[in-house]
């Protein structure tokens, strides 16, 4: 599941990078303990610690699963955002 201790940790670890260096236009955070299939789901399975960092509102981006999703409809402030937090989350666990 999703609460096992080590992916506990990871999301601890992302939320933190998350407001530490997104500020103040730090992005909201949802804990789902209920995961769903996605691509973090196999490794779950086996015990492998992992989080899923997607948009949770679809509906807010209407481009999304279409043929319009295209480069030039990313919001790439909220792109960075998500980077941020992906990337500072990577550099906290690799310190471990």
């Amino acid at each position: 599941t999703s609460d096992q201790p080590g992916t506990i940790t990871l999301m601890d670890t992302m939320f933190h990078s998350n407001t530490d260096l997104n500020g103040e236009s730090a992005l909201k955070v949802v804990h789902n303990g209920s995961p769903f299939g996605s691509d973090h789901m196999s490794f779950l399975d086996i015990g492998v610690p992992a989080v899923l960092l997607i948009n949770g509102d679809d509906e807010a981006y209407p481009n999304y699963h279409s043929s319009s999703d295209t480069i030039d409809n990313v919001n790439f402030d909220y792109a960075a955002k998500v980077a941020k937090v992906a990337l500072g989350g990577l550099m906290r666990v690799s310190q471990m």
